[in-house]
């Protein structure tokens, strides 16, 4: 999509229903000559310094209707959010009163901004990096505490360091490697090829680690999946239902009760937490029930974190069989914590000599119907969680697919550019490969972007934003 920038444009930045304030913003060359016209304050608009705060009210030009009273900020460019002249009026929040506020403001020259116009303009106008502009979309969007400040601390400007400390690192190879091309026989100082192999692997790690971190990305903002699973009627829809502190799912003493997914969602310490119920896993051969446990197995594939659940009066049927260690087996590279459930059917002699059997096998021991030993799974949960998040630093986590793919292009021209200096490949085929991982990396921190970037990134954006 084409987006014209030499015009003016405006939009209500702030959602469209009855609140205490609503905020319309105008960028472009005449917006302070708008505002002028629509604002009545003690002082013309056209006057007003930059970031100057203004009490008035809000006229309709042609009838010389008072629609609101209203306070306008003015932000002359380049020292405002777009680099252009800006300026907010912050009305009372009448959805009402803002739609004929800014349809006044359209019939005046401007134009009913896009989403995402402001950002993609600040970008254009340098004020932002493009992973900054990103974490711009992040930060409004933000689920939890930690995709929050994973977000502000981009939106400071903290990936783009990143980004750029290893570009550099690139260009410092491969101006070497053009200097040996260029001046072949003069004396000096070339990377030996040992050195220049050390240090296009070192910048190949550090790209993998920050590739690493897209799925913890994806955590932050979609939450992490914990999926609860096990055999039929071992109380999985009663933990659900107990850990969210809500009747969510059915539950039943019928096994097979769940034959769909279903889902809640709770915060532990700033994360979110999506846990899913699942059908009971079990030899069927009811049709509409493997149906049901082909959805568990594909849940428990995208899941972060598994919940084996078992019960008390179910476990010795159960263990004769191998679909647990099945299940487990396709989740070898995730966390897993293993449930028994309903120890409130046995006394407290019983429970002790349970527990002391199977605390090789079972992680902990609980009464979803009583709620005992529920604390621990949230102990359980939060102590996961930290380790999914303990390997990456805030504000370096990659949350976007555009990122990922970028950072893959780059490290996939390095291991070509590695590849190529093991078999004595000509520099002028290895310097190829070198300028292409920082393209890539251009790519990404918005350095020569492409011409649809708009529709990549800014697009997605709210509008107003």
């Amino acid at each position: 999509m084409m987006v014209v920038l030499d015009d003016t444009i405006a939009a209500v930045a702030t959602p469209l229903f009855p609140a205490g304030i609503g905020v319309i913003r105008i960028s472009g060359p005449e917006a302070i000559k708008i505002a002028n016209t629509v604002f009545t304050g003690k002082k013309q608009v056209l006057e007003c310094e930059t970031y100057t705060a203004l009490h008035g009210y809000i006229k309709n030009p042609e009838t010389v209707e008072t629609l609101d009273e209203a306070v306008c900020l003015v932000m002359k460019g380049p020292a405002s959010y777009t680099g252009e002249d800006v300026v907010e009026l912050s009305l009372h929040g009448s959805p009402l009163v803002l739609r004929k506020t800014l349809e006044m403001i359209i019939r005046l020259g401007a134009r009913q901004a896009e989403a995402g116009e402001f950002t993609y303009r600040a970008y254009l106008n340098g004020k932002l990096s493009l992973t900054e502009a990103e974490a711009i979309h992040k930060l409004v969007k933000a689920r939890s505490e930690s995709g929050l400040r994973n977000a502000f601390l981009q939106m400071q400007g903290s990936l783009r360091r990143n980004i750029l400390e290893l570009r550099t690192k690139i260009q410092e190879v491969l101006s070497n490697f053009e200097a040996e091309i260029e001046f072949p026989a003069e004396e000096l100082n070339f990377l030996s090829k040992e050195d220049g192999l050390k240090h296009i692997k070192h910048i190949t790690t550090a790209c993998s680690k920050m590739i690493e971190t897209y799925q913890l990305g994806k955590q932050l903002e979609e939450g992490v999946k914990i999926v609860i699973c096990g055999p039929p009627n071992s109380g999985k829809s009663t933990l659900l239902n107990r850990l969210l502190k809500d009747d969510r799912a059915i539950v039943h003493e019928i096994p097979g009760t769940t034959r769909d997914k279903v889902e809640g969602t709770l915060s532990i310490n700033g994360a979110v937490i999506k846990i899913i119920d699942t059908a009971g896993i079990r030899q069927t051969e009811n049709a509409v029930e493997k149906i049901g446990i082909a959805k568990t197995i594909e849940a428990i594939k995208k899941s972060n974190v598994i919940i084996w659940l078992e019960s008390y009066d179910t476990k010795s049927s159960f263990k004769e069989n191998e679909l647990k260690s099945q299940v487990i087996s396709k989740s070898v590279k995730k966390h897993s914590i293993t449930v028994m459930n309903k120890i409130d059917l046995l006394d407290k002699n019983e429970r002790k000599t349970l527990q002391k059997k199977l605390k090789s096998e079972i992680d902990i021991f609980i009464s979803a119907k009583k709620g005992w030993g529920v604390k621990r799974i949230y102990m359980a949960i939060e102590e996961v969680v930290g380790a999914l998040q303990s390997h990456s630093i805030e504000g370096t986590i990659i949350t976007s697919l555009r990122q990922e793919q970028l950072l893959k292009e780059c490290r996939k021209a390095l291991n070509r550019a590695e590849n190529g200096l093991k078999i004595g490949v000509s520099l002028e085929y290895i310097c190829q490969d070198v300028n292409e991982g920082i393209e890539a990396l251009n790519q990404l921190i918005g350095i020569k972007p492409r011409k649809d970037i708009y529709d990549l990134v800014f697009k997605h954006f709210c509008i107003g934003k």
